[in-house]
């Protein structure tokens, strides 16, 4: 008569350890709750909706005794050109526009002239994710020079929109004879896109009238517009433009949608004075609601403003696995802005995890844990969702032995024959195992490469036993003579730094042991760079396959599988058998017919039929 001993899994996605009852693990949950109270995010939104500031990129976060702030405004201020993305979940963005300064008009001994105001455009627009915003500051006007003869024109600003000219007018030159102030340049016209779309300009600044000799004789850029029926600024007159050959030249016009009129010249005290430019018009397309449609003060490069609300959003989910093993995927919902998640080891220090720019944290993100690991998700760089906590338990040992199996260690292959791409070799009760490897690049090895890096307690074979040495990259076989439960793979020196080696799994495995310089990407496949580790393909199973990406040289691999003795031991009919099970403190055995006690961590199976046997930790609802 025989009967078997069977592990009870459960399919509790990771909370539970892989619960093998002969030499696999289980674990109790260690739950973190972080439960954190919550605001109304339209209170906060109402709360923040008018906090902005002028910068790089500023946020506001305002903080209640108790409470995790939701959201909060972001002010993104932008001078050169780029191109900003609308974040995930934000659906309307404030936009101010800046024009292009002008600039001064030159001195001729009694002051320069000032530029005229820039345009200025502030709207909202309505807005989804992914959508792109074309950010092209215009550039500020040159000053006039001072007492300057026949030059000294400031220059016409620069404008970035690559197919339009926005650019703004020159400053008129002074005159040829003696000397006087060049007329400032006109600012060049700052333009935003909506997908390609121009929805705002901002006109630049006139530039100031380049001075006479005479107090007070030029006058600053104006703050009106007048067309020159083209996008760009039209020039300053001239210093002589008045009929007299010494004199100040005129400001040059901002650029514009349209842009406007440089400044004439007009006689004052025998000398010519320069007149300001005049301000480049603004435009606006498609905006939700128009705010301002004015001129501003401003006297430097062009600039745009971006702000929006952004919301944390809520991660989820809290989970405990087991060390060794890989976290579920981790998800923000709920959120606006951009999105970085981060990892700490202590909660109280994070740090960016690369690359982890989406809404879905993976698996493979995350890597194998071996120790508890905390997760957050920063949005628009200083706002953080709530924090996950991923419980990462030691494996401990619930292993269960019967009176006929003295221990239930890893067994081990020996290879009888190896040749470059198959090999035959034998084990446990005399199974044996037929491998091939469709690259080639194999030799026989004696034993696995520095088995003393690997703990004792897995008994890789050393000196006296033939393992496989591979050289090269290709697909492994290893076919048993007969079903085996639970094979194993013992891999040592995969890859190198330089060198890093891909070994792919046809099936789900199992981390026996992670070992060093492996990078465990997902179940089915890690990564080695001198990687040594222990893997187990769960279940009962005839054939394993794998492929080793890369030819290096070299690395050592054995097969094996748990002690097979250990799983259906056989008995006369009448007789018994001790089941003993370990690395609990309490333990129920089910079915209990034919057992002598159904608790317990020893009892005595003396079944009449062949039976299946279980047992659990019943305070435990984790192991159960």
């Amino acid at each position: 008569m025989n009967f078997e001993t069977k592990n009870m899994n459960t399919n509790e996605k990771n909370t539970n350890c892989y619960m093998n009852l002969k030499n696999n693990h289980v674990h109790s949950s260690l739950s973190n709750d972080n439960n954190r109270l919550i605001m109304n995010r339209s209170l906060f939104a109402t709360s923040l909706k008018n906090w902005f500031v002028t910068g790089s990129a500023f946020m506001f976060l305002i903080l209640f005794s108790g409470l995790d702030v939701l959201a909060q405004n972001v002010s993104l201020t932008y001078t050169g050109v780029t191109s900003w993305t609308v974040p995930t979940g934000v659906t309307s963005v404030k936009v101010k526009v800046y024009g292009g300064g002008g600039g001064t008009g030159g001195d001729d001994g009694f002051g320069n002239s000032a530029a005229g105001p820039s345009g200025y455009v502030e709207a909202t627009y309505a807005v989804s994710g992914g959508q792109v915003i074309g950010i092209y500051p215009g550039g500020k006007g040159g000053n006039g020079a001072n007492s300057a003869t026949n030059n000294g024109a400031g220059a016409a600003g620069a404008g970035s929109y690559p197919f339009i000219n926005f650019n703004g007018g020159s400053g008129g030159n002074a005159g040829w004879s003696g000397s006087s102030g060049g007329g400032g340049g006109g600012g060049a016209a700052t333009v935003v896109t909506l997908n390609s779309t121009i929805v705002a300009v901002a006109g630049g600044a006139g530039g100031g009238g380049g001075s006479s000799n005479c107090f007070g004789c030029f006058t600053p850029g104006y703050g009106t517009s007048i067309s020159s029926g083209q996008y760009y600024g039209g020039n300053g007159s001239s210093g002589t433009s008045c009929g007299i050959a010494d004199g100040g030249g005129g400001g040059g016009g901002g650029g514009g949608y349209f842009g406007s009129v440089g400044g004439g010249t007009y006689v004052a005290n025998v000398e010519c004075a320069g007149y300001g430019g005049y301000l480049g018009s603004n435009y606006v397309a498609s905006a939700s609601s128009t705010i301002s449609n004015s001129s501003t003060a401003w006297t430097a490069n062009g600039q745009v403003i971006i702000e929006y609300t952004a919301v944390a959003g809520t991660a989820s989910a809290n989970q405990t696995i087991c060390s060794g093993s890989f976290a579920a995927d981790l998800t923000l919902s709920g959120y606006n802005g951009d999105i970085q998640w981060q990892v700490s080891s202590n909660n109280v220090t994070f740090t960016n995890i690369s690359g982890a720019t989406g809404a879905t944290l993976t698996a493979a993100q995350m890597g194998t844990l071996n120790a508890t690991r905390y997760y957050r998700a920063m949005v628009s760089n200083t706002l953080y969702s709530n924090t996950i906590t991923v419980t990462v338990n030691p494996i401990p040992l619930l292993s269960i032995n019967n009176s006929l199996c003295t221990s239930n260690t890893l067994q081990w292959m020996n290879m009888t024959s190896v040749t470059s791409s198959s090999a035959a070799g034998i084990g446990q009760n005399g199974i044996t195992v037929a491998v091939t490897q469709s690259g080639g690049g194999m030799l026989p090895n004696n034993g696995m490469y520095q088995p003393g890096d690997f703990p004792a307690q897995y008994n890789v074979p050393g000196l006296g036993t033939t393992v496989i040495q591979n050289n090269n990259a290709g697909n492994f076989q290893a076919c048993f003579s007969q079903p085996v439960v639970n094979p194993t793979v013992a891999f040592s020196s995969v890859g190198n730094p330089s060198t890093p080696v891909t070994v792919t799994v046809s099936q789900p495995y199992t981390i026996v042991w992670s070992g060093t310089g492996t990078t465990w990407t997902s179940n089915t496949q890690f990564i080695g760079q001198e990687g040594d580790n222990i893997i187990r393909l769960n279940g009962t199973v005839t054939c394993v396959n794998f492929n080793y990406g890369t030819s290096e040289t070299y690395c050592t691999i054995a097969f094996g599988f748990e002690n097979q003795n250990c799983y259906s031991p056989t008995i006369c009919s009448g007789s018994s058998v001790t089941l003993t099970a370990s690395g609990s403190t309490n333990y129920a055995w089910t079915p209990s017919t034919g057992l002598s006690s159904a608790t317990g961590a020893s009892v005595i199976a003396s079944p009449t039929t062949t039976t299946v046997y279980t047992v659990s930790d019943p305070s435990d609802v984790l192991r159960r």
